[in-house]
């Protein structure tokens, strides 16, 4: 290679360290633009693609990172690329949404990444470089549909990931979980690592087998360096990289129960018990009557938000339903909230359909909860997204 840019080279002078791969080759460009006296302006067009990039790849929203995702979703809202335009049509966003990066990662990354997911990555590239709309379209329809199988593969592997777990009695008792399934889809180990977090809550490496060498997907728990115990275990490994939240590996197949000791082990000796019990870090209690559109205009001016740069978490005690609840999706549960002396706020819970039978009329809760907005028939309101209920 002529050069390798990697700003994490111990010798490497550049300082800041958390670039993503896009955001990397963004600098080279603008260098090159400083090098030959270009207008920098000239870059610009491109900030939509390093917002995306920066988002998907879930680095901290921190130095230039944010930078780069503010004036970057500030292209994505206003005049995105005739590709990202068409994904955001395809995936059902209006034009009068203005995206935040939990969006483009729940929305359009997992679009993007569908492609290299389930067959080839040079359909996401069509899509970024066309220049007619017609062209566009086509290429976010197949990514579409490539979504829907990616949704597919992600729930039966994750049915196959939770009946290891078990039937496995003494992986229930480790500090990691590391899981192999030998056909499983390479493109979407990571997001079963994710999923099984969410269940159980410690760090996750889920490999599947690749050219003869297992390939495998690390995921943390808030807190909890991965890479950095990935590295303990390097002479076992053919290679990997990652930071502190996710990480990529691989291995001979003779190394794997060598490698799941080790990894247990140096787990074990550097996290916490603090870090393997969910959690939620409350940044202030706050009356229902206290929120109001100045406040989310503040809270806004704090954004982006993504990891190193959380968005704000409130918590307000002995809410009231107004109205019976109700489930979306059949997850997702949808409610109508006050306290006494506030308005009534819509309220959105993904994933908590449990709780419908557990809320009543009668009885207060307490909920810790970001605030946000809904657009809904050309009207905006407030919306309270929540993260736990407490009964």
């Amino acid at each position: 290679a002529v050069a390798v840019l990697d700003a994490k080279q111990a010798d490497c002078e550049y300082p800041y360290k958390y670039l993503s791969g896009c955001g990397v080759g963004f600098k080279l460009m603008q260098a090159f633009c400083i090098r030959q006296a270009i207008t920098l302006e000239n870059l610009y067009e491109y900030l939509d693609l390093v917002a995306l990039s920066i988002a998907s790849d879930i680095v901290p929203i921190s130095g230039e990172n944010r930078i780069l995702a503010y004036f970057g979703l500030k292209k994505l809202n206003q005049n995105p690329c005739v590709g990202l335009k068409a994904l955001r049509e395809i995936a059902g966003i209006k034009p009068e949404k203005e995206l935040n990066i939990n969006n483009v990662v729940f929305m359009l990354g997992p679009r993007i990444n569908a492609a290299g997911r389930v067959e080839h990555a040079d359909t996401a590239v069509h899509l970024m470089l066309a220049e007619e709309e017609t062209e566009a379209e086509n290429f976010a329809q197949q990514l579409n549909k490539q979504n829907t199988s990616r949704r597919e593969f992600d729930a039966s592997m994750m049915d196959e990931a939770m009946e290891i777990m078990r039937t496995n009695l003494s992986f229930q008792h480790m500090k990691t979980t590391v899981l192999f399934g030998e056909n499983w889809n390479k493109g979407v180990i990571g997001i079963v690592a994710s999923r099984l977090i969410e269940h159980y809550h410690r760090p996750t490496i889920v490999l599947t087998k690749n050219h003869g060498k297992l390939t495998g997907s690390a995921r943390s728990v808030q807190g909890f360096d991965v890479h950095a115990a990935i590295s303990q275990c390097a002479d076992l490994l053919d290679q990997f990289g990652g930071h502190n939240f996710a990480a990529g590996l691989s291995m001979p197949e003779e190394n794997l129960e060598a490698f799941r000791e080790r990894f247990e082990q140096v787990v074990t000796n550097m996290i916490s018990k603090e870090m393997l019990v969910p959690s939620l870090n409350v940044d202030m209690p706050l009356h229902l009557g206290q929120i109001n559109n100045r406040m989310l205009q503040i809270i806004k001016q704090m954004a982006p938000f993504g990891p190193d740069n959380v968005e704000p978490t409130f918590v307000s005690e002995k809410v009231w339903l107004s109205q019976p609840t109700y489930t979306m999706k059949d997850k997702h549960l949808k409610l109508r909230i006050h306290q006494p002396g506030s308005d009534d706020f819509d309220a959105v819970a993904f994933g908590m359909s449990d709780f419908k039978n557990k809320l009543s009329l009668q009885k207060p809760f307490d909920i810790c909860y970001h605030i946000n907005e809904n657009h809904y028939n050309d009207h905006v309101s407030l919306q309270l997204m929540i993260k736990d209920i407490k009964v």
